[in-house]
């Protein structure tokens, strides 16, 4: 797994890293999550305190960084985001 969950936070500029190199080997599109789940018995004492990156905000990012590959969500679940969210 490329991002583990539980790992260090990982940082745009890296996930600008792998998309480029995900267009350069060929790769149609990228998707992310917008919303995260944890799995039973995963370790919440450490997850809560963690900042997790906005796949809204990233998104774009993303695709000015690249030609080619396009960008997607795995899911988005609309009842979940407010008005100012999606404005984005």
């Amino acid at each position: 797994m490329l991002f583990p969950w539980g790992a260090q936070q990982t940082s745009v500029n890296e996930i600008v890293e792998v998309a480029k190199l995900a267009e350069d080997l060929g790769f149609y599109s990228a998707t992310m999550p917008t919303h995260m789940t944890m799995a039973p018995g995963w370790l919440f004492e450490t997850f809560p305190n963690q900042d997790v990156l906005d796949a809204l905000a990233v998104a774009p990012i993303i695709a000015a960084a690249t030609n080619r590959v396009k960008i997607g969500f795995n899911s988005i679940l609309p009842p979940l985001l407010p008005p100012y969210q999606w404005a984005k």
